[in-house]
This record gives C-alpha cells, sequence and structure tokens, in this order.
C-alpha cells in the first residue's frame, strides 16, 4: 500500500526499511542452477501466482516514505501499516505513526475511514470484488504500488513494467531471497471512478526493487524511486522566505514484518465499530485532515 495515506491517509506516500535494522548480505549471489533458468519476470509472477491462490491473508508492514534532493533524504514519514484482506471484497487497513492512527474498514457492504486523531469517520457502500474497493482506495489515496495488496488483489503484471531482472539472491532478516530490480513508465491518462466521475492520472515512472522469499515466493520488501516528483519549498535568503518549487525523488520502501497467508480472518476482523464520542462526517476530505 504504497503512495499518499500516511499524513492526510498517505498509505504509499511514506517509505520504511533502514529504520527498522534491515540485514542484507554484503554481497550479492549470481544466478546460478535452478536460478538461471528462471527470469526476474517469471519469479513475478509466480509471487503473484502465489497471492492469488490464497483466500485471505494477514500482514503488517513498516512503510517510509522518503524525498531525497540530490539523492539525500530531506524528509522522511513513517507508517506501521497492518493489512487485513478476505475474498471476494473484505478488506482492513490500520495506519500507525507519531501523529495518530487512521483506518479503513470495509465488511463487504459498507467502507468506513476513520481518523483518531479527531475522532471522526465516514461511511461508503462497499464495491462487491476487491478490484473495485481497491478503486475506492485509490480515490481516498491508498494505491496499491506491486506490494502484497497489489499482489493478493490484481496479481497480474502491468504493461507498464518493464526491464525486470534477477540480480541475483541475497539474505535479508535471515531470509534467502530472489532480488529483482525492474522499471516502469505510465504516460498520464483519463480514468473513471465508481460512481461514473472520471479523474485525471498524472504521468508517474519509478525504479522498482523486490526481496521474494524463496521458499514461499511471499514479498519481504518493496522499494520504489520516483524521480521526478514536484515539491514547493521554503528557500531562506537572508531573512526572506521564498516559495521555490523543487524536483524532488520519492523513496518508497515497505518491508513486511509478518505475513500469514490464508489466516484466520472471522467477520469481525472487518467491522468497524465507533469508538465512544466518534463524529460521522459526510466528506471524507474532513477526516483526511486529521492526518496532517
Amino acid at each position: 500500500m504504497l503512495n499518499r495515506f500516511a499524513r492526510t491517509f498517505t498509505a504509499a506516500r511514506s517509505l520504511s526499511g533502514m529504520a527498522f535494522g534491515l540485514t542484507v548480505a554484503l554481497a550479492i549471489a549470481a544466478p546460478s542452477g535452478a536460478a538461471r533458468a528462471q527470469s526476474g519476470i517469471d519469479i513475478l509472477k509466480r509471487s503473484m501466482q502465489t497471492y492469488q491462490r490464497l483466500a485471505t491473508y494477514k500482514g503488517t508492514s513498516s512503510v517510509s516514505v522518503s524525498m531525497l534532493y540530490n539523492g539525500k533524504p530531506v524528509q522522511t514519514n513513517y507508517d506501521q501499516v497492518e493489512l487485513r484482506m478476505r475474498r471476494p471484497n473484505m478488506i482492513t487497513i490500520i495506519f500507525t505513526n507519531p501523529s495518530g492512527t487512521r483506518a479503513i474498514y470495509d465488511d463487504g457492504t459498507t467502507m468506513y475511514v476513520y481518523g483518531a486523531a479527531l475522532n471522526q469517520y465516514n461511511r461508503i457502500p462497499a464495491q462487491k470484488t476487491l478490484q473495485g474497493e481497491l478503486v475506492m482506495l485509490g480515490a481516498i489515496g491508498v494505491q496499491a504500488s506491486l506490494d502484497p495488496l497489489y499482489f493478493f488483489v490484481i496479481g497480474k503484471v502491468p504493461e507498464t513494467l518493464s526491464s525486470v531482472n534477477l540480480v541475483g539472491t541475497v539474505n535479508l532478516n535471515g531470509k534467502s531471497c530472489y532480488y529483482i530490480t525492474g522499471g516502469s513508465h505510465a504516460p498520464a491518462h483519463k480514468a473513471r471512478m465508481p460512481n461514473g466521475k472520471i479523474i485525471q492520472v498524472p504521468a508517474t515512472s519509478a525504479k522498482w526493487k523486490w526481496w521474494i522469499e524463496k521458499s514461499t515466493l511471499l514479498l519481504v520488501k518493496i522499494e520504489a524511486i520516483d524521480p521526478h516528483v514536484p515539491m514547493k519549498v521554503g528557500l531562506k535568503k537572508g531573512k526572506k522566505v521564498t516559495q521555490t518549487m523543487l524536483i524532488m525523488a520519492q523513496r518508497v520502501s515497505n518491508t513486511v514484518l509478518e505475513a500469514t497467508p490464508n489466516a484466520n480472518l472471522p467477520d469481525n476482523a472487518f467491522q468497524f465499530a465507533p469508538p465512544p464520542g466518534a463524529t460521522e462526517r459526510k466528506s471524507i476530505g474532513e477526516i483526511l485532515k486529521s492526518g496532517k
């Protein structure tokens, strides 16, 4: 779940990785033997197929988003994200960071968006499929970015992905992993929302890295860098501060801390009960402000 959910329901413009003491092997072993017989794209497809065969999935990730200028981080936001999914259309995502908790509960009938900082929530009708739910999530800033959410719900290699390469194998957090890189570019296009509204989606590009556990074919870590992100910053000249638009790079990292395929997820794992004193709002925008 990468892109905008951390701060204002930004589940994806926030990265993780280094903060959780990743132990990557210093030397990357070149593909050999059976590994040579498969390509990076083959392994990505097999991993997606593994998620597609699951009835449920439960996982916890450390997600971080870093803004880079001249290759150096100038701002980083962190979230711990709990993800629960059950076919055909149930999903729960809980984001926790120093500014508070934000959550989405979808019981298959109603999707609830909750912000703990202001103790407010909004409800909207659920979609009939997880694919439909994914479109709704995108409308509130939660995007599946070639991560467990995408692999479980979509499970197909996008046409925008190219230059996929199996670099070799590494040990990451005690797990033997395939290390795969790739690139993607999607031109600007229009998309239709479930309510019929047409939105303009800007062009995007990214450089990708995946660490996939060899024994289970589950994702261990995902990293993406968008090299062209315009960002307005205040530059101080003497006593005067002027707003200037700079081109930054955005690095998103998702490290899976725990993953349980086919977890026992009863109905109440997706049900939302408003906390005492919670206020229902008609607009999701009012709730998103609680994450700023």
